[in-house]
């Protein structure tokens, strides 16, 4: 697709930026977006976001969240089914190259920053899929650069060293962060 449209003037990622845009565009604070933004930071990685987890970082109870929704990530968010037996789903883009335009290009810098903090705080190691994201979002410098200041970075960190205190990976890529920092 990227090739395709490159030729006519109108990149592929300009494309991407403006139906992000266009989803529920009538509403300047849109919770659609905000879902296709946290999904979009999971996925591209390639990881999926438990639907419970988007329920826990939006704020919202998951059938609120369908409701208000509705149909606006037809086609741009998708779910399945990660536990038949207790009926649990999670939620992906529907490509990881447009996940990772979307969340590099869409969304203020500071929407990024609260979204991956209340992720890192509300993560369930428990959970295959949550400890493998958090090791991801751990070791992931692309992932701790979305965070502006050095401030906002040690917080990060910080959280994850509480969240699991065993984890020798969390206090060596704290302490490659503060290096690269320079503190």
């Amino acid at each position: 697709m990227r090739e395709a449209t490159e030729g006519e003037g109108v990149g592929f990622d300009a494309i991407i930026v403006n139906e992000f845009r266009g989803i529920d565009e009538e509403k300047s604070e849109s919770l659609a977006r905000e879902l296709y933004l946290l999904v979009c930071c999971f996925y591209q990685h390639g990881m999926l976001i438990r639907d419970q987890l988007l329920e826990s970082v939006l704020g919202y109870p998951l059938l609120t969240l369908h409701q208000e929704i509705g149909t606006s990530l037809e086609g741009l968010v998708e779910y399945a089914e990660t536990d038949i037996v207790r009926g649990q789903y999670a939620a992906r883009a529907r490509h990881r190259i447009i996940a990772d335009i979307v969340w590099k290009k869409c969304g203020s810098r500071a929407r990024k920053e609260n979204i991956l903090q209340k992720a890192m705080e509300r993560l369930n190691l428990t959970y295959r899929l949550d400890k493998m994201v958090f090791e991801l979002f751990i070791k992931s410098d692309e992932i701790v650069d979305t965070f502006s200041t050095l401030d906002g970075k040690m917080k990060f960190f910080e959280t994850a060293a509480q969240r699991d205190p065993d984890n020798v990976f969390v206090l060596q890529h704290f302490a490659r962060m503060l290096l690269r920092e320079k503190s």
